[in-house]
């Protein structure tokens, strides 16, 4: 998209972040004022149906995991309920909660971390010991 803003000579205004509208008149210059909106609007529905699928099938597979296979019928009448509830809030919502739900992920990520620096600590003494008895490294880091 950005490449098509550059060479497609639109004035691209500072400030305010792009819109669809100016994605949509960048490639209307290149395609024609009729394919490339066109054009943009099947890209757009393609990438959210692709990342609707994807993000279900993962969401799945984490439910399946978390919950031993149980509930799967509960995930996915919360996964519709809530992709119909994205659909009706204003775009602004929708972001501001996505971004914070992104956000969070980080907490089940730093939690595992913290709980792998004993194990971490623990196989690199064993490396460093190896290495001195040896003088050459594990095949376990190689």
């Amino acid at each position: 998209t950005g490449l098509t803003l550059l060479v497609s000579g639109v004035p691209i205004p500072y400030g305010p972040p792009g819109t669809a509208a100016l994605n949509a008149l960048a490639l209307g210059r290149v395609y024609g004022p009729i394919l490339g909106p066109l054009f943009l609007a099947i890209c757009t529905s393609l990438f959210a149906l692709g990342t609707i699928l994807t993000w279900s099938f993962y969401g799945l597979r984490c439910w399946e995991y978390l919950f031993s296979g149980r509930g799967m019928g509960a995930y996915r009448c919360l996964y519709v309920l809530s992709c119909a509830a994205g659909a009706m809030v204003k775009p602004e919502l929708g972001w501001a909660f996505a971004e914070t739900v992104n956000g969070l992920m980080c907490l089940p990520n730093l939690a595992a971390l913290l709980t792998l620096i004993p194990r971490v600590r623990r196989i690199s003494r064993e490396e460093e010991k190896f290495s001195r008895e040896h003088g050459k490294r594990s095949a376990l880091l190689l």
